[in-house]
């Protein structure tokens, strides 16, 4: 998982909402497919938690749930301890800044989500060490859920067309599109349910697509 600075964790909120097609939406519909699948009382992780609107957006749904966010940057969990303190959520809530592969090895997870990870990470085993390092902390039959963006370079034009709209200059859309294609890992759908099957869970459904972004729900093995 990659450690954003202390520093993006200010405007974060704000400025995702210029850079991820329905990403509030997203939110909602992934906390949906937990709920209408995981009975309560239930745990579940949140891996690469970023400031935790995925926490809140799961909390609501599921509110019998105890959560555990874990994201490896300070500046990221503070803000999220703020938001969740501020909801009166804490007493079901656990944040740890550190990665999954520092809580216990035990399997031991209802769920998990993951969204707007797996992109920063290398197809260079990378990808399937994190998630066989989630699948290794979640019960069999647990739900497992990702957004991420995917390998789909026809969608770029009308990327940049929405990120114009949202109110990225001409130099802002052609920066974001340069790190989609050449600093992100973002992989394609099939290759993306390889991954999933070599780290220990079944073939992945989709739920959510706007643009490239993609949210799919699969359950482990």
């Amino acid at each position: 998982m990659t450690a954003f600075p202390d520093a993006a964790a200010h405007d974060y909120d704000t400025r995702i909402l210029r850079m991820v097609p329905g990403y509030l939406l997203a939110q909602d519909l992934a906390a949906a497919v937990l709920a209408a699948a995981v009975p309560p009382p239930s745990t579940i992780l949140v891996a690469g938690c970023g400031t935790g609107s995925e926490i809140l957006a799961i909390a609501r749904a599921l509110p019998d749930a105890c959560i555990t966010g874990v994201d490896p940057s300070p500046g990221m969990i503070a803000a999220a301890r703020r938001r969740i303190d501020d909801a009166g959520l804490s007493g079901r809530i656990r944040l740890e800044t550190a990665t999954v592969d520092a809580l216990d090895d035990r399997p031991d997870h209802d769920a998990c989500m993951v969204s707007l990870v797996l992109h920063f990470i290398a197809d260079d085993g990378g990808k399937g060490a994190f998630l066989s390092g989630i699948r290794r902390r979640l019960r069999p039959d647990a739900r497992l859920v990702l957004i991420d963006p995917a390998a789909e370079e026809g969608l770029a034009p009308a990327y940049g067309a929405w990120l114009a709209a949202n109110g990225l200059d001409a130099e802002g859309v052609l920066a974001v599109l340069n790190r989609t294609a050449h600093q992100w890992h973002c992989v394609s759908p099939e290759r993306l349910a390889a991954l999933l099957h070599q780290s220990g869970f079944g073939p992945p459904e989709t739920f959510f697509t706007a643009l490239a972004y993609r949210g799919v729900v699969t359950n482990a093995r």
